[in-house]
């Protein structure tokens, strides 16, 4: 079976590698309403690299169980954030989504986090959360990450070992 699976080019899936991790999950928490019947998922994510981005073109796409949310995320920019539809969100937080709106100055620095709360019934305990950063003036996406996060460099070695043509 792996000998046919070789010859017909199988090939582990994966994500896109042309994609970076730029913007990680660094965590996600959950917060029961007072009837504890709902939550509402708080989600944080971190610039790891040392470039700052300007807050105001990031738009952030969101996937549960890899399916799209029902949320809209247009923009990181409080200023911006709170004038625009921001459906299943309540709020954005960090030093990253400050500024005027129109500053350059206005950016999510590198090293540093932000918080996306979302409203109830959009996340739960369990869920496979996919958050997908595009940049607004290019329409490109320069970010995406997975949580909760698994040890991809076991399905590489499992790869380059055992599926890898060359190995065989």
């Amino acid at each position: 079976m792996l000998v046919l699976l070789l010859c017909l080019g199988f090939q582990m899936p994966h994500g896109d590698p042309s994609v970076p991790d730029v913007f990680k999950i660094a965590s996600i928490t959950y917060v029961p309403d007072s009837s504890n019947a709902h939550v509402r998922g708080i989600v944080t994510i971190t610039n790891t690299g040392p470039e700052d981005y300007r807050n105001r073109y990031i738009k952030v796409i969101t996937y549960v169980n890899d399916r799209k949310a029902n949320c809209n995320i247009p923009t990181l920019n409080n200023d911006l954030f709170d004038r625009l539809n921001h459906d299943g969100v309540w709020h954005i937080r960090g030093v990253g989504t400050w500024g005027n709106r129109d500053f350059p100055t206005s950016v999510w620095p590198g090293y540093s986090d932000i918080s996306i709360e979302y409203k109830k019934e959009i996340l739960h305990p369990g869920d496979r959360v996919t958050l997908e950063f595009i940049d607004t003036t290019t329409n490109q996406t320069i970010s995406r990450d997975t949580w909760p996060h698994t040890t991809e460099r076991d399905a590489r070695w499992f790869y380059n070992y055992f599926l890898n043509p060359q190995a065989a």
